[in-house]
């Protein structure tokens, strides 16, 4: 991306991106967009003055490096996910942590171009997801929210556009979270809207390539940008983690949480046990059932054999 502008693609199951045969050569330089981007990212709390000044006295160099990573990047479906449906307001757990690990593979061949160190994917940090998407769906039903800063929305909830603050706050909290965080924990995608596996990841893939590379448009200040990339400021090799998970509040919405490990206020309540992907079950009956056919042909033969022997006497000579 900054710096190494290549496409992409999910390469199920080891959770890495590897590059597309046809593409490898395709590359573009984006000459010290990472140093710009950390220096947007260093300037303040996302939408404080200090951060929009810095933002628009960098506006022009900003999109210059980092919009042309939208037209170089692309999905391509994977054909073993086509046909797994779900259920996006009840995600197994099996399921949302495949999701969450593929958004951090992609997130996290990023951070690493800009040195900083990986987003982690944990139990808590699923738990939070969920429990966020779970209450956005029991409060909001159908109809995206839409929130004016400052001013009491549906039920009472405050926030901004369509982040639920009310809910995001309660929900870190029942994790053992601080309640307040410093970029409010939550960034909110709203593309596509198929409810298969390969579906869910087409909006993940588009969503996180809409927020790194072109969140400058519709009024935005690459804030989703600076979450994603957002590190521990008190320690910048400390963890960083993400949860993913879906509803369906208005159609298909990805939620992702980022949050640094200092968020963590009641250790108890947090658990930091790292998830696991998918394990791929492989049937062998076909080939076992071969091989048992082979197996009991093989005696038979074995056991004409030994009578011919023990009757060799009675068989005419050759």
């Amino acid at each position: 991306y900054w710096g190494n502008g290549r496409i992409y693609r999910y390469n199920r199951p080891t959770y890495k991106l590897a590059y597309l045969p046809q593409e490898k050569n395709k590359q573009i330089e984006l000459l010290s967009g990472e140093k710009v981007i950390q220096k947007l990212m260093a300037s303040g709390y996302i939408g404080s003055q200090s951060y929009l000044n810095a933002f628009n006295s960098m506006k022009d160099t900003l999109i210059a490096r980092t919009s042309p990573g939208q037209a170089i990047n692309t999905y391509v479906d994977i054909p073993s996910d086509l046909n797994r449906f779900v259920n996006i307001d009840q995600l197994t757990p099996e399921v949302q942590n495949e999701l969450a690990l593929f958004a951090a593979s992609m997130i996290n061949s990023v951070r690493q171009q800009l040195g900083l160190s990986q987003l982690i994917v944990s139990q808590g940090s699923q738990d939070f997801a969920r429990y966020l998407t779970t209450s956005y769906k029991a409060t909001h039903g159908n109809t995206r929210p839409f929130f004016n800063y400052g001013q009491a929305g549906v039920a009472g909830h405050h926030g901004i556009g369509p982040h639920d603050k009310t809910i995001i706050q309660a929900s870190a909290q029942k994790v053992g979270l601080i309640p307040n965080d410093d970029n409010m924990y939550e960034n909110l995608g709203f593309f596509d809207d198929v409810h298969t596996v390969n579906g869910i990841k087409r909006s993940i893939y588009n969503s996180v390539r809409y927020m790194l590379f072109t969140d400058y448009l519709h009024g935005n200040t690459l804030g989703h940008t600076v979450n994603f990339l957002r590190w521990n400021k008190t320690n910048p090799s400390a963890p960083v983690y993400l949860g993913v998970s879906t509803s369906s509040v208005g159609g298909l919405n990805t939620h992702y949480v980022v949050f640094p490990k200092t968020n963590i206020k009641n250790p108890s309540a947090f658990n930091q046990s790292l998830v696991s992907g998918p394990t791929i079950t492989v049937s062998n009956a076909n080939q076992i059932n071969n091989l048992k056919t082979s197996i009991t042909n093989l005696n038979t033969k074995i056991s004409s054999l030994k009578q011919r022997i023990a009757n060799v006497s009675s068989e005419a000579q050759v």
